[in-house]
């Protein structure tokens, strides 16, 4: 298929539609993708792959005779005229001359559904179904394959359209013809249909919607409204400070992918004559502003000028202005196409599971619900997914959710660790130490959790970052899940203790992740508390199944997988009898931190390097036996319902593994040294799944719904005298 349009790249493609107008055996269908843009699909059961198709794009670089220093004009039609049309009325002059000379008129048109299509008219009393601005990308449909009947009927057409379907049409018709007349619109860049209609429905969805007009004269020229008539012609009207489509729009947040390198934006010109809004005419000739539309005009070959020179006694208005004056005005697209929203992606991936004003809001204010804290960005595998598991619960729960990443500014950061890497796919706000007071701006409530937050050995909790200092009082504080460690330490420092008894009371709900911290709260806070579930045992397993099969690994062979984050002699003879009972390959990981000194300690199996989140939970999900030290260790070899030995971790904490295993009736298969596992006959042990996945579910329900409740709950707007230290420094 060397000779198809499958050869040309997807972020280039505009959809134009020549491909599917010329395909002679009709194996081309114009498809809509996720994001909701049409590109060319093939049946290869049809396809000859004759090459008419790839020859056809608009992608290959065809001669331009256009000039590079085209005539530049404003435009101001009548009154009657400019009062129907976005800007000074230059398509309706055209317009009128072709149909007057018994021509055609080819442009995009609202379609009942308010998508939007070319369509081909014949008379005046159309033209209205061609004017006006359509703030998303028009289906061309068979139009290219008509226009070429007609041309070759020696009928006058003028082709209206983004340049990109100017120059799809010339591709597709592969010969000049003296009867066509083009028009390209100075483009902006264009949405898909999906947004529009998903916009529509969410917004609108109790309205009949009678007129859609994105720029709405009535309102004056030069406003970005969206001006709606429904319901037996009422009207509301939305602007582009407060509306999430026309702030989408205008901040190029949901163009299709090939606008931002748009080959067609540039000089010299691709159509006959260029057109569109002379934005800021009132600072180089203030006298053509009068509030009711001036059209920037080039001319960009004989033929057009010809045919201007034929309109000119029609236009109230007309004034020769130098090209680089056009090229200072806000018109930057006369030569350059814009730049993409930083977020796109994020926009499109956030509409996945939100509405359009949520996605909108998240990726152009940075603002959300819920702020996420946690050790995510530590190198280790359980502290990335514990917080990921918080954050897709959040999200289930119809909150908008991002990860709050806490950085140092003396110091630099390898956005290439797993971590990081796995970070950059979500929703991240980041914020240097010493402003996180600036979080306050960008979310409603703070949830911290799960892991070690509140283990006071670490600087984190030390700085109080984790009692979250730094949220005022109106801002909703929920702690879920968060572990103590063994024991809480400002035992004597009656200060710092003050100070954290003052922090703690200040959250709205706490929940603790091990049974012996409710007493730490009650006894040193006087706090009541609940214990619930870590996180990953709340999220939806599906979760991390879908990770797995995003890992390019293919494990096709009996393996344990073992995961040892702090390796030892005793532990490397643990392997070693493990794998020699079970007669399996055994595969090794630590920390992600890919520290050689603590790997090197390993003596036994196959030691892994840097393997990502998705390929190290592929390992855990195919695995036919696990050995860990690590407490997410454990808990994913529960999620994943496998066999294990969980190897005690006094290093880091063996109260939170005692309460985990007690929860779920699975002390048995902990262990601290070889001889326990001999003693207990450990590898002969089955885990029956059906009572562990009944306890889950019963406790995954009661610790989802008191998050559910908690980020709920009403909380206090009232600003207090606390808050005013940081509102004043």
């Amino acid at each position: 298929m060397e000779k198809t349009i499958l050869t040309v790249s997807k972020k280039e493609c505009t959809g134009c539609g020549a491909c599917f107008n010329i395909c002679p055996v009709k194996s081309i269908s114009m498809i809509e993708n996720e994001e909701g843009f049409l590109y060319p699909v093939i049946d290869e059961t049809k396809c000859t792959n004759c090459g008419l198709c790839k020859k056809s794009c608009p992608l290959n670089d065809r001669k331009n005779n256009n000039t590079k220093t085209p005539e530049c004009y404003a435009v101001m039609a009548n009154d009657e005229i400019r009062s129907k049309s976005s800007s000074g009325g230059m398509f309706t002059l055209l317009a009128n001359y072709v149909i007057e000379k018994g021509g055609y008129v080819c442009g995009a048109a609202f379609n009942q559904d308010w998508s939007v299509s070319h369509i081909i008219i014949d008379n005046k009393n159309d033209l209205d179904k061609l004017r006006g601005s359509k703030y998303l990308q028009s289906n061309t449909e068979k139009c290219f394959t008509e226009i070429k009947q007609l041309l070759k009927n020696n009928k006058l057409v003028l082709f209206t359209g983004t340049p990109c379907q100017v120059a799809g049409l010339y591709s597709y018709l592969g010969t000049n013809y003296d009867n066509l007349l083009s028009m390209e619109i100075l483009c902006h860049g264009t949405p898909s249909y999906k947004i529009l209609n998903k916009y529509l429905k969410e917004n609108h969805k109790d309205k009949k919607l009678e007129v859609i007009n994105f720029r709405d004269k009535s309102l004056n020229w030069g406003c970005a409204n969206l001006t709606i008539y429904h319901d037996s012609n009422k009207i509301s009207v939305f602007n582009a400070k407060d509306d999430a489509y026309e702030k989408g729009f205008h901040k190029s947040l949901f163009n299709r992918e090939s606008c931002a390198p748009c080959k067609f934006a540039q000089l010299p010109r691709i159509a006959d004559i260029t057109a569109g809004d002379w934005w800021g005419i009132d600072k180089i000739k203030p006298e053509l502003n009068d509030k009711k539309g001036t059209s920037l005009v080039l001319i960009n070959n004989k033929k057009a000028k010809k045919i201007f020179l034929e309109l000119k006694s029609q236009m109230e208005k007309v004034t020769q202005i130098p090209l680089e004056e056009a090229k200072k005005s806000v018109n930057v697209t006369i030569y350059r196409p814009l730049k993409p929203h930083p977020k796109r992606e994020f926009f499109f991936k956030n509409l996945k599971n939100y509405s359009v004003n949520d996605s909108v809001t998240m990726a152009i204010e940075n603002k959300f619900e819920v702020g996420i804290l946690g050790l995510f960005a530590a190198n280790n595998y359980g502290c990335v997914l514990t917080g990921y598991a918080l954050y897709k619960i959040a999200q289930e729960l119809g909150y908008t959710t991002a990860f709050i990443d806490r950085k140092y500014k003396n110091k630099t950061y390898n956005l290439e660790t797993m971590s990081r890497k796995f970070l950059q796919k979500q929703n991240v706000v980041e914020i240097y130490d010493d402003e996180t007071h600036k979080l306050n701006n960008n979310f409603k409530t703070f949830l911290c959790g799960s892991d070690q937050l509140w283990n006071y050995s670490l600087d984190l909790c030390k700085s109080k970052y984790f009692l979250l200092d730094f949220a005022l009082s109106n801002k909703r504080k929920v702690a879920y899940a968060t572990s103590f460690g063994e024991k809480w330490h400002t035992k004597g420092q009656i200060n710092e203790h003050y100070i954290c008894n003052f922090l703690f009371n200040r959250f709205n709900n706490i929940s603790v992740r091990e049974n012996y911290a409710i007493d730490i709260l009650k006894n040193q806070f006087n706090i009541d508390s609940i214990q619930v579930l870590d996180p990953v045992f709340v999220c939806n397993p599906e979760t991390y199944h879908n990770l797995a099969e995003k890992s390019e690994l293919h494990l096709n062979e009996d393996y344990i997988f073992a995961y040892i984050l702090d390796p030892t002699p005793e532990k490397n003879q643990i392997l070693k009898y493990i794998s020699e009972k079970l007669n399996k390959k055994l595969y090794v990981s630590t920390d992600a931190d890919y520290n050689k000194i603590k790997r090197s300690k390993i003596t036994e199996g196959h030691i892994l390097d840097e393997i990502s989140i998705e390929d190290w939970l592929n390992y855990y999900k195919h695995a036919n036996y696990i050995i860990t030290d690590s407490f997410h260790g454990t808990c994913f070899s529960i999620i994943f319902e496998k066999q294990f030995t969980s190897i005690g971790n006094r290093n880091r904490g063996i109260g939170r593994f005692n309460s985990l295993l007690e929860t779920f009736n699975l002390k048995d298969h902990m262990c601290e040294t070889l001889e326990d596992i001999k003693n207990n006959d450990m590898l002969n042990l089955i885990i029956d799944y059906n009572e562990v996945g009944k306890n889950i579910e019963n406790k995954k329900l009661i610790s989802r719904n008191w998050l559910k409740e908690a980020l709920e709950k009403p909380i206090n707007e009232e600003i207090k005298e606390y808050d005013l230290f940081y509102i004043l420094n």
